[in-house]
């Protein structure tokens, strides 16, 4: 029992009869631990390609890429992992960009959220 140690404890100095140990190794055989019902979850499975791209949709940083002049989007990139594969750059360094606005690399304007076109 929780927080009761030694002395305290009911089995203290107690040991399970053969009968017992029996019925708790049967109820034990009984329980379903396969698929869904495995107590540890994705134990020996993987998740599949769409789903593995839901869960970096949700969790992910979207990244914009804008032409120099901001009037066109040129690539959209649902994680900064992704952003920073395609440009062969650190993730740490596409979301510094992303968020002072300069040019990245000479030709790009990278951002977090969509830049609307300004009405003339």
């Amino acid at each position: 029992m929780f927080g009761r140690t030694g002395d305290n404890h009911p089995m203290y100095e107690r040991k399970h009869t053969k009968e017992s140990i029996a019925k708790m190794s049967e109820a034990q055989r009984n329980i379903n631990r396969t698929g869904e019902n495995h107590p540890r979850g994705m134990l020996g499975r993987t998740h599949s390609v769409e789903t593995l791209a839901k869960m970096s949709i949700a969790k992910g940083t979207t990244i914009y890429v804008y032409s120099s002049d901001k009037s066109l989007l040129i690539n959209t990139f649902f994680s900064l992992s992704k952003a920073g594969e395609f440009y062969k750059a650190g993730k740490n360094t596409i979301l510094k960009y992303a968020k002072n606005g300069k040019l990245f690399r000479g030709h790009w304007i990278l951002s977090t959220f969509l830049i609307e076109k300004e009405e003339s």
